[in-house]
This record gives structure tokens, sequence and C-alpha cells, in this order.
């Protein structure tokens, strides 16, 4: 009796406590990758990913500028000691590997978290609800993935046989046709690289190398969406917290063995993002806690009855044998804890050499950890940044201090944009880099040869990779006019079609027109 009235006031105190911290109260937005809202809850998420698409952008740029000096680990061969190597910050230059599985860890947490809080509110009850719910999700997630992917290769087809508009390198692949009927039937094939069942990391499609990640976006929906149905048909309902704290253990583990024996590590992203998103919606922590203090109690009981030391004639506070204040205290350290490893683990000197990592000083023995089926493979960065994704989204859903900074207005508009803007930054490139480089002294492909864009302002390149007057005075001309077309882009193609795929599940009867209230706003 003793046990139960100490586990119910411990778990009414835990949830006292996170039912009133901002993290709780944070209004709703919704991410790019999530169907289901206009205006969703986790504003920090959306800042996350808006951040982590830009690192995607910076990433394609800055070889341009630095002939990939910076993609070098710092300390490597005891040669390269750039600034832009060293780790932590070097995410900003070669950052778009590590945003790769943070995009899928996040997508995994915003397609199940308004589904298991319907489980967690309604119970059994809301079973037939929320399996009405997943079939609609499963009609719309092509739409939401695919519709704006191909009308923006629609349009990059047609700006490629505009003349003078793109300025295109013959020998670079996809190599220009001669009219826009040739042009629009290579184009064309962007159906058939969107079948889900098949490798896309081998052969990306050429005319956009970052749509490689949709096909693997809509495998791991699915299966987002086959674990809610499971829990829908009674595996976790309600309030009790022990179904859901078993499950997100077999998920975590789950996800691990996935990753440690195949090389489908985005599988492991996608379930523990649904992991996250099961300990945000029950006290699984307060859980854990309470069974390990259990469990060490019956510990000393079975070891019999023990003297504990005099400590000295002035204390003052009682001893004690629980471990619920050292947890407790863990659980406030854990995730800075986090940030800090998976903050590393996403640094790793990954691409495009192997030997980046393995010269690279505080890596050599990391790199010898990487399990066989990554080995000498082109993705064996993978294996790292995945294990260091998941901690990384950890600490942003428990640390406020960087769910404050994610909550910017520059990073919750990055956020909106993200998904245009990771689609539209390379079909951008001949257009609008292409003519800037050469402008400040960069590389002058020959249409531009002899023209204004030459070498008309030939700015210094002294200073590190990444670093130089000639690199930034181009960023701060490249980045905005690739946020104004993802802006663009975004009101006239990505949100259209998010409300479109919304009315035909209206339609269909499979999905009910929402009251805008609090709560209705953020359901699937």
């Amino acid at each position: 009796m003793g046990h139960d009235t100490e586990k119910r006031h411990f778990y009414e105190s835990k949830e006292r406590r996170s039912i009133e911290s901002p993290r709780r109260l944070d209004t709703i937005v919704s991410t790019a990758s999530s169907d289901d809202s206009s205006s969703a809850r986790y504003e920090h998420l959306d800042g996350l990913r808006g951040l982590a698409a830009v690192c995607v952008v910076i990433m394609h740029v800055t070889p341009d500028f630095t002939e990939g000096l910076h993609e070098h680990g710092f300390g490597e061969v005891m040669k390269y000691w750039h600034l832009t190597s060293f780790p932590f910050i070097r995410l900003m230059w070669s950052g778009g590997n590590a945003a790769v599985p943070i995009f899928f860890v996040l997508s995994g947490f915003a397609l199940s978290i308004a589904p298991l809080r319907l489980l967690r509110e309604k119970g059994r009850t809301a079973g037939p609800e929320l399996r009405r719910k997943l079939m609609a999700a499963v009609l719309r997630r092509p739409i939401r993935l695919y519709a704006p992917a191909i009308a923006i290769t629609i349009l990059q087809a047609v700006f490629r046989q505009i003349p003078g508009l793109c300025i295109l390198n013959p020998n670079i692949p996809p190599v220009p046709k001669a009219n826009l009927v040739q042009e629009l039937g290579s184009a064309a094939k962007v159906f058939q690289f969107f079948w889900p069942f098949q490798d896309h990391e081998a052969a990306s499609f050429p005319y956009n190398q970052v749509m490689w990640t949709l096909p693997i976006e809509m495998n791991g929906s699915l299966l987002v969406y086959a674990m809610l149905l499971l829990f829908s048909l009674g595996a976790i309902a309600g309030p009790g917290v022990r179904a859901p704290a078993t499950f997100s253990a077999l998920l975590l583990i789950g996800g691990a063995i996935v990753l440690q024996t195949t090389r489908h590590w985005s599988f492991a992203c996608f379930a523990w993002g649904v992991m996250l998103a099961v300990i945000d919606q029950w006290p699984v922590g307060t859980h854990f806690q309470y069974s390990t203090n259990h469990l060490y109690r019956r510990l000393r009981i079975m070891r019999g009855p023990q003297t504990l030391p005099v400590v000295s004639e002035k204390t003052t506070k009682p001893r004690t044998d629980s471990l619920l204040e050292v947890l407790a205290k863990l659980d406030a350290f854990a995730p800075h804890l986090c940030l800090f490893l998976g903050w590393y683990l996403l640094s790793i000197p990954g691409y495009p050499d192997h030997r980046y990592c393995a010269d690279t000083l505080g890596w050599q023995w990391l790199n010898g950890l990487i399990p066989r089926p990554f080995d000498n493979d082109f993705r064996f960065h993978r294996y790292w940044t995945t294990v260091g994704s998941l901690p990384v989204v950890y600490a942003v859903l428990r640390i406020g201090w960087l769910q404050t900074f994610f909550k910017t207005k520059a990073l919750v508009f990055l956020g909106r944009v993200s998904f245009a803007l990771y689609l539209v930054h390379l079909p951008m490139k001949p257009i609008i880099e292409e003519r800037i480089k050469p402008l400040v002294g960069g590389y002058t492909n020959p249409p531009l040869e002899g023209t204004f864009w030459d070498h008309y302002w030939n700015v210094s390149d002294v200073g590190p990779p990444g670093l130089s007057p000639r690199y930034l005075i181009a960023m701060a001309v490249i980045m905005p006019c690739f946020l104004l077309v993802a802006w663009a882009a975004t009101v006239a193609i990505d949100e259209p079609f998010v409300r479109m795929s919304k009315n035909l599940t209206r339609k269909l009867g499979l999905d009910k027109p929402r009251r805008m209230s609090a709560t209705a706003i953020s359901e699937v």
C-alpha cells in the first residue's frame, strides 16, 4: 500500500510539473512533413527543420567556392586545421548529411504525435476514429510529398529550355535536350524514380538530386502508419503508462537492431521519432524512475538490514536510500548531455571519402565501430549521423532555452518554407549561383565568358575555406534569392497541394472539417 501511495504521488507531481512547463504550453505550428495541420504544436521543431534545410542548401553551395577543403576532418592527417572543419561548428557548412536523419526523426514524431494524443485521451474508443484518420493520411501523403516535387520538376524542365536563363554545363548530367518535348520526356522519369520500393541512395534523380529522400520519406511514413494501426487495435490506449513504456523501449531497441544489422538506417529514424512522440505523450521517464527506484529498494531488502555510517554529528538532513532524488537530477542533466553527444556525432567528417573520417583526430575509434553493413560503403557516415539525430531531437524537446531559440520568427519562417527550399535550391543554382559565383571572382562557365558576369567584381578569396570575403558576399546574395523563390513556391505550389489533399479526403468522408480550436487544429 505504501508503494502505491508513493507511486501515485510521484506520478501526479511529475505530471503537474510537465503540464505547467512551457514545453506543454507551446502554440501549435505544423512542420513541413506533417500532413495534418495549418497550425500545429511544437513550433521549436519547425525551427529545427528550417535550420536543417538551410544547412542542406549551404552544403550544396559551399564546395563551389572552397573546392571541398572544408569537408576534411579537423586535424585530418595532421594537415587540415580549418575553422569550418571544427566539430560542432562544421555543421553550418557541411551539415546537410546530418540534416537528413533529423528530417526523418522529426517526420516520425510529427506524423504520430496527434494520433497518440488521441489514444491517450480517448483510450480504446479512439480506435475506429484513428483508423479512419490513418486511411485519410495514407491518401494524402503521396500528394503532399510528390505533387510539389513533380510540379517543380516540370518547371525546371521548362526553365532549361528558355534561352539564356539557365547556365548549364554540357558535361554535367542531365544533358540539355534539343527541345521542350524531349526535356519534358526526360523529366517524366521522375514518376519511375518515385516508386518507393527501390534503392534511392545508389542512383539519385539527376534533375534534382535531393529528391532521393522523398521515396524514403514515403516508406517511412507507411511504417509509421503501420505502427499507429497496431496501437489503434488496443496495443496502446488510455492514460496508463506501462504499455507505452514497453513499446517505447521496443522501438528504441528495434531501431538500434535495424541500424546495426542492415543499411536501412532511415527505418531507425522513423521508429525513434515515434518513440519520442510516445514518451512525450506519456510520462515514460517517470515510470522508468519509479521502476528503477522500486527495484533498488527491493534489492536492498534482499540484502538485509545494514547499518549506515554516521557522516557527521552536524548532519541535519536525514539519510535516504531512495534513488528518486538522484534520478531527478539526472533527468534534468541528461538532455544537455544528449545535445553535446548528438551534436558531436552529427559532426562526422563523412563526405565524400571514408578516409576523411578514418584519418581525423577523435574519429579513428568511432570509425572502427561502424558496423559491417556500412563498411566501405558511401553511406558509412549515415550510421553515426543517425545515432546522433536521436539525442539532438530529444534535447530540443526537453531544453527550454533551445526551444526559445528555435521559436524565433526567422527560424519559424524557415520551417514554413523548408520543404520548398529543399526542393528548389538545386534547380535555382544554374540560374542564380552560376551568375553570382563568377561575378565575385569565382569560376566562370563557358556561356558567361566575356559577359557582365565574368569577374566584374573580383572579390578577395583570402581566408579560411567557407569564411573568405568572396564566399560570404556571394552567400549574402544567393541565400536571400533562394529563400524568396522558396517562399513563392510554398505559397503557389506547396500549400495549395496540402489544401487539395485535405479537401480530397473530406469529400471521401475520411476527414471531417475541423473547428478552429486549440485542440482540433492539431489532429491528423
